[in-house]
C-alpha cells in the first residue's frame, strides 16, 4: 500500500491499454531489445484506485487528463460512475487536454471545471456503427460459404453471405446505438446543465470542432 502525502491529487490519465483485469507482467519495465512489452492496466484496478482516493483524506481531488480512450462504453460507464462517486464526498475534479475524443469527453463531462488547448479540438458528432461485407470479395475468389443459421437477429455470419446488412441487423444495431447515444448525451447534459436537445443539436449539426466552439457551447469552462 502506498500512502499519499497531504494534500495530493490524483492523476488520470487512461493513456495504457485498458483491459478487462490487470495482469502481472515481470517484463514490463525492462527495455529487452526486439520486444515490445505494452503497458497495461486492468478496469479493476482503475475503479479500486479512485475508491481509494475517494477515502483518503490527503487526497484533495482528481485532475483527469485524457485524449482518447480505448474502452468501449460499458467499462467507460463504470469509471465515470465511479468518478461522480468520488465527486460524492465534495473533492473535486479538473479536465484538461489538448484533444478530446468523445469517448473523452464524457468521462471529462464529470468534472468541476473542464478545460482545453486554446489550440485543441473536440470530437463530438454522434455514435455509429458500420459493418465491413465480404460476400462479393468471396465470389470473385471461387469461396462458397456454408452457413447453418438459426434465428432471425444471428447476423454474425451477414458479412460471409450478404452485400448489405439485413432489415433485422439494421433494428437491432439501431436499438443498442440509439440505448447508448442516449445514456451518453443524457449523462453529459445533466454535468454541463444543458438540455438533452440542445446537446443532441449540436451533435447533428457539428458545431463542436475547436477549442473555442467548445467554450462557446458551454462545453468547457475555457481555454488554458
Amino acid at each position: 500500500v502506498i500512502s499519499a502525502s497531504p494534500n495530493s491529487i490524483l492523476y488520470i490519465s487512461l493513456d495504457y491499454n485498458i483491459v478487462e483485469k490487470t495482469e502481472s507482467n515481470p517484463l514490463e519495465d525492462i527495455d529487452v531489445p526486439f520486444y515490445n512489452s505494452e503497458k497495461s492496466i486492468g478496469l479493476n484496478d482503475i475503479l479500486a484506485r479512485i475508491k481509494s482516493a475517494k477515502s483518503d483524506d490527503n487526497i484533495k481531488g482528481i485532475y483527469l487528463n485524457t485524449s482518447t480512450v480505448g474502452l468501449g462504453y460499458a467499462s467507460l460507464e463504470a469509471i465515470r460512475t465511479a468518478l461522480l462517486d468520488f465527486k460524492a464526498t465534495k473533492k473535486f475534479i479538473v479536465a484538461y487536454s489538448d484533444v478530446y475524443s468523445q469517448k473523452a469527453y464524457y468521462l471529462a463531462s464529470v468534472a468541476d471545471k473542464i478545460y482545453l488547448n486554446p489550440e485543441g479540438s473536440l470530437d463530438f458528432k454522434g455514435i455509429s456503427s458500420s459493418v465491413v461485407f465480404m460476400k462479393e470479395a468471396l465470389d470473385k475468389l471461387g469461396i462458397e460459404m456454408q452457413v447453418i443459421k438459426v434465428g432471425t437477429y444471428k447476423s454474425a455470419v451477414e458479412p460471409f453471405i450478404l452485400n448489405e446488412m439485413s432489415p433485422a441487423n439494421r433494428e437491432q444495431v439501431n436499438s443498442y446505438i440509439n440505448s447508448i447515444y442516449t445514456t451518453f448525451l443524457a449523462d453529459i447534459s445533466v454535468d454541463r446543465k444543458m438540455t438533452v436537445d440542445a446537446t443532441r443539436s449540436l451533435a447533428d449539426n457539428c458545431l463542436l470542432s475547436t477549442a473555442d466552439d467548445a467554450f462557446k457551447y458551454k462545453f468547457s469552462d475555457g481555454t488554458l
